[in-house]
């Protein structure tokens, strides 16, 4: 049983679940909440870890921190999911352990379940059957976690519950449309036609895959609920029992979003559709006691007011800022360099590939030599003695965004490309 006065570690405090729990527990008046941020302790590095928690030894623990991504992102990036996930849930498990923390709370995933197990998915589907092969990587390491919650609440008697949530949205979420989860992603894609001529929204797959989804303050509220209880099932699902299809998601979200606009749906068959069916059974959890309490309307409701509130912070960012400074050594093609041209800023960036692309010197801003402080001083002096040229360079900035980096030139080019 959690006290007011009980010290409570939330790692991964920044991320989507994580926040939540800390915003949960706040409001429920605890008051001694433990968090740290990836700079000052890296979760993948076990001594450090270690120490972390011999030094502050928390009552509980509410492990939501993971590397998480939608279908493409992990995909894309298998041996990065699988390396930092065990990496992470290893360290923090085997740490509370050794610290003689006996009361912790795993944060898995539905996707720990085999692609063609019988639908709703009980906890006992675990293990019987081939996972789905474009995000196994992370099912493989949410599977390890399990089982190591398991093997040490079997040999050294810990207390260790691991939750499976289904497809979870809110707040904090990540909105990036390649590297997001479906309903984040479908989100910021309704939004974009608000403000545009375009009445179409592109679907990846057949949009027939059905899907479950809860609101992330419904998984807090869970957390916090099974950590008040005592010792329950290893494993137990955490969801609505409802599944729609991804088509319905989109027809509802804009309907909400867009009330007074007509969607016309089209489909990217080159895209996955992933499982065609998912939804957990939920008996288990309702058997305890727990039940989700926001309705679907209410959480898109939610997380739509959140995710402008949190687009507009990062727009005033750069509508309250008169010059982009990127002082790096390396770059690709950086993307903070792109939107802040685009809101119409000029730029000072590393005179390094991929940097180079998003200026041109003396019209929308300047190179500075790497690792040179004089000469990026020299520079911004410039612009502050020049205020003036502000203005010009700025417009420059994003008519040069306009004709080198727009959606319809980008994939133009990806299509010549496909075509030599």
């Amino acid at each position: 049983m959690i006290k007011k006065s009980s010290k409570i570690y939330i790692a991964g405090h920044n991320g989507l679940v994580g926040s939540a729990i800390v915003r949960k527990l706040k409001k429920k008046g605890y008051t001694k909440i433990l968090t740290v941020n990836k700079k000052k302790l890296d979760l993948t590095n076990q001594l450090n870890v270690l120490k972390f928690l011999k030094k502050n030894k928390p009552d509980f623990i509410f492990l939501a921190a993971a590397k998480v991504g939608g279908i493409h992102s992990n995909n894309l990036y298998k041996a990065e999911y699988l390396y930092e996930n065990l990496a992470i849930q290893s360290n923090v498990i085997n740490g509370a352990y050794l610290s003689g923390i006996k009361n912790l709370i795993f944060l898995g995933s539905s996707c720990i379940y085999p692609k063609n197990c019988k639908q709703p998915i009980k906890e006992s589907y675990l293990l019987t059957g081939e996972l789905e092969p474009t995000n196994d990587a992370y099912a493989l390491a949410k599977i390890a976690g399990i089982k190591m919650c398991e093997s040490y609440n079997l040999q050294y008697k810990t207390n260790y519950k691991c939750l499976m949530p289904t497809n979870t949205f809110g707040p904090n979420d990540n909105y990036d449309e390649l590297n997001s989860h479906f309903f984040p992603a479908l989100i910021r894609k309704i939004d974009k036609l608000k403000d545009s001529k375009e009445n179409c929204l592109i679907l990846w797959g057949n949009g027939k895959a059905k899907r479950e989804v809860i609101h992330v303050d419904d998984i807090a509220d869970a957390c916090i609920y099974f950590m008040n209880k005592k010792k329950k099932p290893n494993l137990i699902n955490i969801g609505t029992g409802k599944d729609y299809t991804i088509e319905h998601y989109a027809q509802l979200i804009a309907k909400i979003i867009l009330p007074k606009k007509k969607i016309i749906i089209k489909y990217d068959s080159s895209k996955p559709n992933g499982i065609r069916r998912k939804v957990m059974d939920v008996d288990l959890a309702r058997k305890y006691g727990w039940k989700y309490k926001i309705s679907l309307k209410k959480a898109i409701l939610s997380t739509y007011h959140s995710y402008k509130i949190e687009n507009k912070k990062i727009k005033n960012c750069f509508y309250e800022s008169s010059v982009l400074v990127l002082p790096s050594y390396g770059e690709g093609l950086p993307k903070v360099a792109l939107e802040a041209a685009a809101t119409g800023m000029p730029l000072i960036v590393s005179d390094t590939r991929g940097a180079r692309d998003c200026v041109i010197e003396g019209k929308n801003g300047f190179y500075t030599k790497i690792k040179d402080t004089d000469d990026l001083k020299n520079i911004m002096e410039k612009f502050i003695l020049e205020r003036k040229k502000l203005g010009a360079f700025g417009k420059f900035s994003s008519s040069l965004v306009a004709q080198k980096f727009s959606l319809p030139i980008i994939a133009k080019k990806f299509l010549m490309l496909m075509k030599d």
